[in-house]
């Protein structure tokens, strides 16, 4: 059951914690409906935690995803659905590993 949470500590009450981490993701050319993948070591994190990243550069009709695969490891995968193929320039990546907190103890 969804539980709403109002006011200033929202996030608060939903997120016991906040990991921020970057990293330099420099992917090969991609060619149409490939993906590839990062790992980033991010202590702290665990399997079932939130991950929000943000890429440094234009996405180019690229799709991203982000996703706790093991302790302390986080992986991303970058999609390219374009109907070309595309060569993304090394940039620096930020992300943040979001801990479950004590709102979700009373879903």
């Amino acid at each position: 059951m969804a539980q709403n949470i109002k006011g200033a500590r929202q996030f608060q009450d939903v997120f016991g914690e906040v990991i921020p981490f970057n990293a330099t993701v420099d992917p090969a050319a991609f060619a149409d409906d490939e993906s590839q993948v990062v790992s980033v070591t991010v202590t702290g994190a665990a399997v079932g935690d939130f991950v929000l990243v943000s890429p440094g550069v234009d996405m180019q009709e690229g799709l991203i995803s982000a996703t706790v695969i093991s302790a302390n490891t986080v992986e991303i995968v970058i999609g390219h659905v374009g109907g070309d193929s595309t060569d993304l320039a090394s940039s620096t990546w930020y992300g943040v590993v979001l801990k479950k907190g004590g709102a979700f103890g009373n879903l």
